[in-house]
């Protein structure tokens, strides 16, 4: 297990150091409430980050998951080109 691979790019949060390692996401996390980590996008970011950590899955997957964690509703949604977009749902070209 390595928890200290970087991501590509850090990830900029809005409180505190940017997440630069795995290490940095899991302390993210660990420090939401135990209601926050319930919620899907933490629980896919954390899926994404144990597989990552554990050489299982590629790392580009959970920054991805953190990037959706960290700027994304609690909803699940994320903000793109000023609209709403429901995650999974197809954009409209």
């Amino acid at each position: 297990m390595s928890w200290e691979d970087r991501f590509e790019r850090p990830i900029e949060v809005p409180v505190g150091k940017p997440l630069e390692t795995l290490a940095d996401a899991r302390d993210y996390i660990l420090a939401l409430t135990e209601a926050q980590r319930k919620t899907e996008p933490v629980l896919t970011a954390t899926e994404a980050l144990l597989m990552a950590a554990t050489k299982t899955g590629p790392l580009l997957h959970a920054q991805i998951g953190m990037i959706q964690l960290v700027h994304g509703k609690p909803d699940g949604t994320l903000m793109r080109e000023k609209k709403v977009v429901k995650i999974g749902k197809r954009l409209p070209r």
